[in-house]
């Protein structure tokens, strides 16, 4: 009797530990921001920030980015609607290569980024991953109207 008694004061000190020990949390659902900050390592923007990608080069300014041109390893910022970019929220993404065509005044960039479907948001179950969630696109440009570029 005395090593049952003993044994549920054990497990009852166990149970009372663990439901006080802190809940993993849930991985961040793979979006085109999700993506930008796991390879970057950004901080969410502030409470009072707006979360859209479109918004986003307040956060990278703040996080020591600069603006500058198309360039391999820069963060490029769709505006909303831009390019086929989602209406109410915009896109990122992260430039692989970028050049200029001369004969067509066209720059060619190409991007990885996660979850590109022209116009709408897509959001999958769990974190970002290569099977499906991040692709790689190129865009011709002529003209950056809406678009943002940001390099550390």
């Amino acid at each position: 009797m005395k090593i049952n008694k003993a044994l549920f004061m054990i497990i009852g000190l166990v149970l009372v530990v663990t439901s006080l020990w802190p809940a993993p949390v849930a991985a961040e659902s793979c979006t085109c921001v999700a993506y930008i900050r796991a390879k970057y390592g950004l901080p969410y923007p502030a409470s009072n920030e707006s979360t859209a990608a479109a918004d986003y080069g307040r956060v990278l300014i703040r996080n020591g980015y600069q603006a500058v041109g198309p360039k391999a390893g820069a963060i490029m910022i769709f505006g909303r609607g831009v390019l086929g970019a989602n209406r109410s929220q915009g896109h990122m993404a992260y430039i692989t290569s970028a050049s200029y065509n001369t004969q067509t005044m066209e720059w060619t960039i190409q991007v990885n980024h996660a979850k590109w479907d022209t116009g709408t948001i897509l959001a999958g179950s769990g974190p970002c991953n290569s099977t499906g969630d991040v692709r790689s696109t190129a865009f011709k440009v002529k003209y950056f109207t809406g678009l943002e570029f940001y390099k550390r």
